[in-house]
């Protein structure tokens, strides 16, 4: 599994690309959004009771780990070194939410929410601006690869289908979506 998170990790880290002095910016960036962390988290926390996807996330996580770990990914989004133990830190979201049995499209909405939450206390002249939208793009991507590799996990360890036999079954319903929605 670290193997799996660990090509992930760096994958994603030449992809997005953030260099020292983007993480300067970071924590330059920290002063105007971490002093208000909590009220962020508690907007957030607001946010998702209004919504019926949202509010089940909150139970089926429990809404004291959900604070914890906004409040963790916001302080990583500012304060990490964007290494492997970052990474390993930020995929376990993922596999928190893949194990909770949160629907893919349910998390990514949400998490759009929490960014666009984050992102609005920045100035959009900012020269802030560009390495937390990096840095968001970064931990998001991570805590996908979490999520997919808690999938492939349990693909693998419960149901005995490795990763090439799911590739060929996603293949296989791909063609049979395409063919009742009449794409060729």
């Amino acid at each position: 599994m670290q193997d799996l998170i660990s090509k992930g990790c760096a994958e994603i880290s030449r992809y997005v690309g953030l260099g020292e002095e983007d993480k300067q910016r970071l924590r330059e960036a920290s002063q105007f959004v971490l002093p208000q962390k909590d009220k962020i988290v508690a907007e957030i926390i607001e946010g998702l009771q209004k919504d019926p996807e949202g509010a089940n996330l909150l139970q089926s996580l429990g809404l004291d780990n959900v604070k914890a770990m906004l409040g963790q990914w916001m302080t990583a989004i500012f304060y990490g070194n964007y290494d492997m133990d970052h990474c390993m830190a930020i995929s376990k979201m993922g596999f928190t939410f893949a194990g909770a049995g949160i629907p893919l499209p349910t998390l990514l909405s949400k998490l759009a929410f929490v960014t666009h939450q984050v992102i609005s206390r920045i100035p959009k002249d900012s020269p802030y601006l560009a390495p937390v939208l990096k840095s968001v793009h970064w931990s998001l991507r991570i805590i996908v690869l979490g999520y997919d590799v808690m999938r492939q996990r349990l693909f693998d360890k419960v149901l005995g289908i490795n990763e090439g036999v799911y590739k060929r079954l996603q293949a296989v319903t791909l063609k049979d979506i395409m063919k009742e929605l009449g794409v060729k």
